[in-house]
């Protein structure tokens, strides 16, 4: 769905982001989570919506679009205008503990499904060998490199690479 830029568009982009706070409120009734911050100010809150922090203490970073102008799905491009690469690497290695995830009902292509391989892998050179089988998430995982201005070729940078990206969620809701 586009929304043309505006009053219209800012209050359904309100209401995407009132049903995903909605939600995090009812699992923090239900005890999964401890705390719900919304808007948080300072540092901390920079490029996110809400923190919540998980009863084993794990800080969630959310940050919330819902569209992404007339496209049907977000770039790395697309991302980057919004300053979400750079939000997530700077939440996430302010602690072990931390993980970035950005809510769209608009596809991401290829970028959770790296995420994802990225969680899933025995160590970082073991996941460019072995998790990076395709021309496709080549090109991503490319994309990430820039965005994160760390690259595959030196191994301290593959390591943090790896680490940020295994701590990122591009969820569609």
């Amino acid at each position: 769905m586009a929304l043309e830029k505006g009053g219209r568009a800012d209050k359904e982009g309100n209401t995407y982001e009132n049903f995903f706070l909605g939600k995090q409120l009812l699992r923090l009734v239900e005890g999964q989570h401890r705390s719900v911050e919304v808007e948080p100010l300072g540092e901390e809150g920079q490029g996110v919506e809400y923190i919540v922090t998980r009863t084993d203490n794990t800080r969630i970073y959310y940050q919330c679009k819902a569209s992404n102008a007339a496209k049907t799905d977000w770039t790395i491009s697309d991302l980057s205008k919004h300053k979400v690469f750079d939000n997530a690497k700077k939440h996430i290695l302010r602690s072990q503990n931390n993980e970035f995830h950005f809510i769209s009902p608009v596809s991401y292509g290829s970028l959770n499904d790296l995420c994802e391989r990225a969680r899933k892998n025995h160590s970082p050179s073991d996941f460019v060998a072995h998790q990076i089988t395709n021309d496709d998430l080549r090109k991503v995982l490319s994309g990430c490199e820039e965005q994160f201005n760390l690259h595959r070729d030196n191994p301290d940078e593959l390591e943090q690479l790896v680490f940020i990206l295994s701590k990122c969620y591009f969820e569609q809701v």
